[in-house]
């Protein structure tokens, strides 16, 4: 009856066609040998030329962006080298929905190929709650680490940032979540965020997963290790978390998770 009941509602909505160009959607279909229903929506979503609309459906590689072009990238990566180095004990802090998930199972996958000395935590919704908290820092001392690693939170996590300085404890946020209205970032190490209001990576749509990964090819080349075992691990975690966060399938993200799906 459920389903009845859903047909019948669909079969009475008032369905909003979006306004698009004609003349536009003719040059489309003509041009790239398209059906024209779907030179329709292309044109409709924007799409102004032969270049842009091959770009869209071929999901070429060259448009993956250098994971360094993300703000602080450089910086979380050598202090992490710095950590692994020195065998210095890092705590990563997680996040319970799918993508936050994802991004911790990414980074303990290459913290484990590049033998750093770690632990890690997938935080529970109703005891811990969302985001990097003080108690996050207790626990990172607790566990007799010196660096604080967060995937998928911490972009607004000012007062942890101060207590863990405090405390003497490092921090390093990734993280893909926007920023406080007036731009500021925690003041920690580094904030590796496309959506920071300073960012020149180019495009904010990144879920937390694909952060965590492009700072793992980061940090992996700067150590010399094998990036395509890198990718070759981890690429259907960012297309996992990509999707069940709901990010744009749009730009690299349709890369990613077409070749993740693989």
């Amino acid at each position: 009856s459920g389903r009845g009941s859903v047909h019948k509602n669909m079969k009475n909505a008032e369905w909003i066609l979006k306004d698009f160009d004609r003349e536009l959607s003719a040059e489309i279909a003509e041009d790239c040998e398209l059906p024209r229903p779907i030179a329709n929506v292309l044109a409709g979503r924007g799409f102004k030329n032969k270049a842009q609309v091959m770009e869209f459906i071929e999901k070429p590689t060259t448009i993956i962006r250098n994971p360094r072009l993300l703000p602080d990238c450089d910086k979380a990566v050598q202090r992490i080298k710095k950590a692994i180095e020195n065998k210095e004990k890092i705590y990563i802090w997680g996040d319970y929905d799918v993508d936050g998930i994802t991004s911790t199972a990414i980074v303990v996958t290459c913290f484990e190929m590049f033998g750093a000395n770690f632990v890690f935590k997938v935080p529970n919704r109703f005891d811990d709650g969302y985001d990097i908290k003080r108690h996050s820092v207790d626990e990172c001392i607790k566990a007799d680490c010196t660096l604080l690693m967060s995937v998928d939170c911490g972009i607004v996590a000012f007062d942890t940032a101060v207590y863990a300085k405090e405390k003497g404890i490092d921090v390093i946020i990734t993280d893909h979540h926007t920023p406080s209205d007036d731009g500021r970032i925690p003041d920690c190490v580094a904030v590796v965020n496309p959506s920071r209001h300073d960012s020149e990576y180019g495009f904010s749509g990144l879920c937390g997963a694909t952060v965590a990964f492009k700072l793992m090819l980061a940090l992996g080349k700067e150590l010399g290790h094998d990036l395509n075992e890198i990718i070759s691990e981890c690429l259907e975690l960012v297309a996992l978390g990509t999707v069940a966060d709901v990010a744009p399938m749009l730009d690299e993200n349709r890369v990613l998770v077409h070749r993740g799906c693989k």
